[in-house]
């Protein structure tokens, strides 16, 4: 369990964004990706969420996947499923008190704070960010990918704020 810091108010950290999956996604992926790769990744997800949600303009959601593009991170690992990524959330909750503390982003520099999340949103989150079925994940480039992710992006951008909840 995590144990109060002698100056913390409370478990709610906003350096936690992007750690509540991602020791998960790494346990997933067989250690294939490392720790600050998962992060991008978790923060990919958790940005997803918070979008879906309303919480998150679906520019700076943009900006936010540009950002991890740019970096040459990876956006998405195969090794990633729903249930992988639930029993995470279970972990999390018995890692935290029964609790989940997960960290979404507003905006740029502003989070709140949730310890709800469903398997839906989580399904969401791993259907928009993977390659489609039609992509053979083995032979695709990176590159190939980030048009992919570019595509879906540019789709995401002519939806407006009515249609995001089906990203």
């Amino acid at each position: 369990h995590i144990q109060r810091d002698f100056y913390e108010r409370d478990l709610r950290r906003e350096v936690d964004f992007g750690h509540t999956f991602a020791h998960y996604i790494e346990d997933a992926s067989e250690y294939a990706l490392l720790h600050g790769e998962a992060v991008a990744i978790d923060i990919l997800i958790t940005s997803h969420i918070a979008m879906t949600r309303g919480i998150l303009d679906p520019a700076v959601f943009q900006r936010i996947v540009k950002v991890v593009q740019n970096l040459g991170l990876p956006l998405f690992h195969e090794s990633l499923t729903l249930e992988k990524m639930w029993i995470g959330v279970q972990r999390a909750k018995e890692h935290k008190g029964g609790k989940l503390i997960m960290v979404i982003p507003q905006d740029i520099g502003k989070v709140i704070f949730t310890d709800e999340i469903s398997k839906e949103e989580i399904n969401k989150a791993l259907n928009f960010l993977s390659p489609s079925v039609e992509t053979d994940k083995e032979a695709a480039s990176r590159q190939e990918y980030r048009k992919y992710v570019e595509e879906k992006l540019h789709i995401l951008s002519g939806l407006g704020s009515s249609a995001i909840s089906a990203a």
